[in-house]
Order: structure tokens, then sequence, then C-alpha cells
């Protein structure tokens, strides 16, 4: 498992840019001073060390504190590849969750809103801790909103 110790022989991390730059060749396909990882198919900056690859929001807080991350690192800005020490935080899966965009199928624009069929209205609902909560039925969808904003803001939840 890779430790701090052999991170930053390897590495050298700038906490206010996010970037790791070689310190010390450890491939022939690398050269000391060059910017370490490629960013995949979903925006994150992956760089391979001792033949395993890692993830550079994951690789920050194991520089920073020494440790591995126990849960999930969250990029506050939502930017994948922007893993400046002030923008990363640890954060439940639960917590994580909540910075998911709106679903493709989403027909009101707004998060916890969607229109009910049967009654012509539309219907806001906010999980909490697994559980669904129920908001009530609106005569449009800016309505159910303020509903969804009102109910988390007064559960201390992220809008």
């Amino acid at each position: 498992m890779l430790t701090q110790d052999r991170l930053q022989e390897l590495l050298m991390y700038n906490p206010e840019t996010g970037e790791f730059v070689w310190r010390k060749r450890a491939s022939n396909r690398v050269r000391v001073g060059d910017r370490a990882g490629r960013v995949d198919a979903n925006g994150y900056r992956g760089i391979r060390i001792d033949g395993t690859l890692h993830y550079a929001h994951r690789l920050a807080q194991l520089y920073m504190t020494g440790v591995w991350p126990v849960c999930q690192v969250d990029h506050d800005n939502r930017v994948r590849d922007d893993n400046r020490w002030n923008n990363l935080k640890a954060v439940t899966r639960a917590e994580n969750q909540q910075n998911l965009g709106l679903a493709p199928t989403n027909t009101s624009g707004y998060r916890g809103v969607s229109y009910h069929r049967a009654a012509r209205k539309w219907t806001a609902e906010r999980w909490v801790a697994g559980v669904k909560h129920y908001l009530g039925l609106f005569d449009t969808a800016e309505a159910a909103r303020d509903a969804w904003v009102k109910f988390s803001t007064a559960q201390g939840l992220k809008v």
C-alpha cells in the first residue's frame, strides 16, 4: 500500500494549484518536473504509482494528512480535476451524493421536484438519511421548489 513517505519521495503536491509534479523519475514515461497523471473519461485525474492507478484527489488527502481517506473526497466546486487543497474535503457517500446534478430525465429543472400525472400537479420530496420526506403537491414547479428549499434549509441540508 502506498505511504505518505513513498508518495512524497516520488511527487510534489502544490496545495494552492492542486497539481502533482514528478520529483523523481518513476518510469521511462515520466520526467522530473512534468505534471503527473492524466484526466480520465469521467474528468478525474489519475496517477499511476508503482503499477497502481490512484486518483489525485485521494493522493492529495494522503500527501497532506498522512492517512488515506476513510470516506470519499469531495470537490467543493464540482470540478473533478480541481485538486486544490481548499477545494477538497472528506465526506460520507450520502454527503457526496448531494452534489449530483439533475438527472437527464428531470422535467422540472429543479432537484427534488417532479410532475405527478394523476394529480396534474408538481410534487416535492427530499431524501434524508435514507428516509423519503414527501413535501406535498403544488400548482407550479416553482412552488414545489420553494417547499423543497424551505425544508432543506430547515434541516440544515445543502440546497
